[in-house]
């Protein structure tokens, strides 16, 4: 899993990351397909962040994540980062 989600980083943003604690599993239903989502914390190490498979990147605090749209299937993780960088 580990190597999964850095080699994933690396093709999605071309930067290279350590792989942290598991902080949230989620389960979603789209209309035709259901996913689950497996979310560890990603500490940079090293690389200038790349929109390699995206429009446009932008590094923002956590509490600042309710100021953009995401997909549902992410409310679930933006809520478990809150709730854990809150009580830090």
């Amino acid at each position: 899993m580990i190597h999964c989600i850095q080699r994933e980083i690396q093709e999605e943003l071309g930067i290279k990351v350590d792989v942290g604690e598991h902080l949230i599993t989620v389960d979603h239903t789209y209309t035709d397909l259901q996913v689950t989502l497996t979310v560890h914390y990603c500490h940079h190490r090293e690389g200038i962040p790349q929109p390699i498979e995206c429009e446009q990147l932008r590094w923002v605090k956590p509490e600042e994540l309710n100021n953009f749209t995401f997909p549902e299937a992410n409310i679930e993780i933006i809520a478990a980062i809150q709730r854990r960088e809150s009580g830090r």
